[in-house]
């Protein structure tokens, strides 16, 4: 039987008019530079990346920080092989979700919809907007937190006024820059080249620690190669939920909806998985490694877990002997206030996407209404601390329930000959994409499992609750 072939065109009118003379003359400098060999081509790739990056600033949020710094705390240099190999195993669920989307340039939730089942579809979709909405409150909280420390650093006492101040004034900068995305391509650029700033400005203000504390080099190795396995209760718990967590839903719906805003097509599949590798784990790996190491210096067998989880606050005041009381927290508060901005953003955007596609995607309204849901966040610094956990755990719940779900969904798309058409991989290479994308699916699942029925706030700590300040 042969299935039906009709997919919904892709519109993406959040995208103003996409420059068609423009993506030819992309798509003619990639093809020139396939021709040249790979030197050529890694160069053409560097310079049309993109929606990578955007992973990647998402990713390196207010969780990557708190989970960095438990990890150093817990463990030391042990488990810094962690988070990037689990982040290994998300891409490799991007990248079959990028290959998917290029292959057939439609629009993912009406082809989840039609080629799997609506409630997937719908479930993919709203689970991705209810953890949009509320992760972007510890988001703000954590950054209205580095902003009052510093303040206090510089002699400005703690105020209503510098809370809600500090706010909204990072209210209106993700607002501003969020809401110009898609107005035309242009603007989709300078949108990637501010996350791309503010992800350099994260990994420079760690770097910069990095120097100057006392590092075991060699120990960093062996916890890099090492893969030490977790022994204690704890430790399995931080390293289920590292695998557990290493993608948000909400990621995969980011990325197909930001490949196909810049009208990237077929010929550009290698690119979008050389930019996951390179705009994701690359600057991950650099960010949190860095905070794993500088938390293993620092705080490893000084602080007392079972009390209290470590935070930005307590690395920043122990580092106050090498850089002095406020450049100690002001480079590393930098650094984190950098991850929560660009991670505010991209909930901002991934929500616009989201609701445009649910109302049928015929007006940048919708995105523009989308968009702007996630700011109620502005209110986390008064309600985070208070009802935070009460938030996170039924929103980590649904999404972690969902989440396989989700996968299944596109494993199953990747298999469908009427979806993919000649597109679709045979022998080997199907082999091995079914054989990694289920390999993945087992992983979520099982450590999605882990987090229901062991909590958020048991063992690993490594909840969205404990990200405050």
């Amino acid at each position: 039987m042969v299935e039906d072939t009709n997919v919904d065109p892709v519109e993406l009118p959040l995208v103003g008019n996409i420059d068609e003379e423009a993506l030819m003359e992309e798509k003619a400098f990639l093809a020139e530079a396939d021709r040249r060999g790979l030197a050529a081509r890694l160069a053409a790739y560097t310079k049309l990346s993109g929606p990578g990056w955007l992973q990647g600033a998402m990713t390196l949020g207010g969780g990557s920080a708190a989970s960095s710094l438990l990890l150093g705390t817990l463990a030391g240099y042990k488990f810094l092989w962690v988070q990037p190999l689990a982040l290994i195993t998300g891409i490799i669920m991007l990248m079959a979700i990028s290959h998917l989307t290029l292959s057939i340039k439609t629009r993912p939730f009406e082809a989840m919809s039609k080629y799997t089942h609506p409630v997937f579809a719908w479930g993919w979709a709203l689970a991705s907007l209810l953890a949009s909405i509320v992760w972007c409150f510890p988001q703000f909280s954590l950054a209205e937190s580095v902003v009052r420390d510093i303040a206090g650093q510089m002699g400005y006492p703690a105020s209503q006024g510098l809370t809600w101040g500090s706010s909204i004034i990072i209210l209106a900068f993700t607002l501003f820059i969020t809401l110009n995305y898609g107005k035309s391509l242009g603007w989709i650029k300078k949108y990637e080249l501010a996350l791309k700033l503010m992800v350099a400005m994260i990994i420079i203000s760690f770097f910069i620690v990095i120097i100057k504390v006392d590092v075991d080099w060699g120990k960093v190795a062996g916890g890099l190669f090492g893969f030490a396995m977790p022994q204690t209760a704890n430790e399995i718990g931080v390293v289920i939920s590292a695998f557990a967590t290493a993608v948000g839903i909400n990621m995969t719906f980011l990325l197909p909806y930001s490949l196909l805003a810049k009208g990237w097509e077929k010929e550009h599949r290698g690119l979008a998985k050389f930019d996951l590798w390179t705009g994701l784990l690359i600057p991950f790996v650099f960010a949190t490694s860095l905070v794993v190491i500088v938390s293993a210096v620092m705080l490893h067998g000084n602080f007392d877990i079972a009390t209290k989880k470590p935070n930005a606050v307590d690395l920043a005041v122990t580092l106050e002997p090498l850089f002095g009381p406020v450049a100690s927290h002001f480079i590393f508060g930098l650094g984190i206030l950098g991850m929560t901005i660009s991670t505010i953003t991209l909930l901002m955007l991934v929500s616009g996407f989201i609701v445009s596609e649910i109302s049928g995607g015929e007006s940048r309204r919708y995105f523009l209404v989308g968009a702007m849901l996630p700011a109620v966040g502005v209110l986390g610094p008064g309600i985070w601390s208070k009802y935070g956990f009460w938030m996170a755990v039924p929103t980590s719940n649904i999404c972690f329930f969902l989440m396989p779900i989700a996968y299944m969904a596109f494993l199953i798309m990747m298999n469908r000959k009427g979806l993919l058409g000649s597109e679709m991989p045979t022998g080997g290479r199907r082999i091995l994409w079914n054989i990694a994308m289920l390999m993945v699916l087992v992983i979520v699942t099982f450590g999605g499992f882990y987090k229901v029925l062991f909590g958020l706030d048991e063992g690993a700590g490594w909840g969205v609750g404990n990200w405050g300040l």
